[in-house]
């Protein structure tokens, strides 16, 4: 049964609860992710009327974004990222906070909250986020990196035409050495090199090239090398093979073979580096999660819900 907009009212906010809550799959292997879709998608709707629906949907979601059940908060998550297109500086920092919070079904709402948000308008949403890549805080890291690839579930385009620039802005997070920041890095990496492999192959290998210390950080190889095992290295084996030379050092031909992309990649950085997306922060950690947990993470295909809370 299609999910009722007329529950999104502040009168009616404890049926809205109990609704998901009936309805959420929680406990079990796996959350309702069709019935968080479909809240998202009449947030959308309801905002897209006039100014005061979206006043009257940020309150309703608001004190549902602290609620004690975590599926209540993952939707609200995903909701915020469908409404906050026009009203981005009242809603990015409730989704910041989600996106930190301690339950990682919450924090996969954040993420998907921000690929709404990121494929409804990408050249202007993605700089305001430079921020949490710089942040040093792993699940904000971790948001960008996954939000962006689920851009895929809502407009393939926007991620091919800035897959370069999503790249050079998630550089940074390469040489992160956090589980969970890695993990997300090889699903990045994973994702849009099995589509543009090599666009991703040419990036990386004039990384490692050009940046020794990138080339020896165990961090960058984990990821290089798990991403290798995946479809993207399994699917292309020229590439994969490239990948592994420049990551031992390379070679003459390959710097030259490269030389041809160093402009395209200069405008990559040089625009992002206007928005702040290179800057070198010290790391810190808040709610981070397990090792058990980010390979469970790691595991699950994009948009699904892993086993465990």
């Amino acid at each position: 049964m299609p999910f009722d907009k007329k529950l999104l009212n502040q009168s009616r906010t404890e049926e809205f609860v109990r609704h998901l809550i009936r309805s959420s799959g929680i406990p079990g292997p796996r959350a309702n992710l069709t019935l968080s879709k479909e809240v998202a998608d009449t947030f959308a709707e309801l905002c897209a009327e006039d100014r005061p629906g979206f006043e009257a949907l940020l309150n309703f979601a608001r004190p549902l974004a602290t609620h004690k059940h975590e599926y209540v908060r993952m939707v609200i998550a995903n909701s915020l990222g469908a409404i906050a297109l026009q009203h981005h500086e009242e809603v990015l920092p409730l989704l910041r906070e989600l996106a930190n919070d301690p339950s990682w079904r919450v924090r996969e709402g954040a993420a998907e909250g921000i690929g709404r948000l990121l494929s409804a308008d990408f050249e202007h949403i993605f700089p305001l986020l430079a921020d949490w890549i710089n942040s040093g805080e792993p699940n904000l890291q971790r948001a960008v990196a996954v939000g962006a690839l689920s851009i895929v579930s809502y407009d393939k385009d926007v991620l091919n035409e800035h897959a370069q620039e999503i790249l050079y802005a998630l550089k940074l997070l390469m040489s992160v050495n956090d589980l969970y920041v890695k993990k997300g890095m090889q699903f990045t990496i994973n994702v849009i090199g099995s589509k543009l492999p090599d666009l991703v192959t040419n990036t990386l290998c004039q990384w490692l090239l050009d940046e020794p210390a990138m080339r020896h950080s165990s961090a960058t190889q984990w990821i290089i090398n798990e991403s290798l095992s995946k479809s993207f290295g399994k699917k292309n084996p020229q590439q994969a093979t490239r990948l592994r030379r420049a990551l031992h050092g390379g070679g003459a031909e390959e710097s030259s073979a490269l030389q041809g992309g160093v402009g395209k990649k200069h405008r990559a950085e040089s625009g992002l580096a206007e928005a702040g997306l290179f800057k070198t922060t010290k790391r810190r950690r808040k709610n981070a999660p397990s090792e058990e947990e980010a390979n469970e993470k790691a595991a699950a295909k994009p948009g699904d819900i892993p086993r465990g809370t």
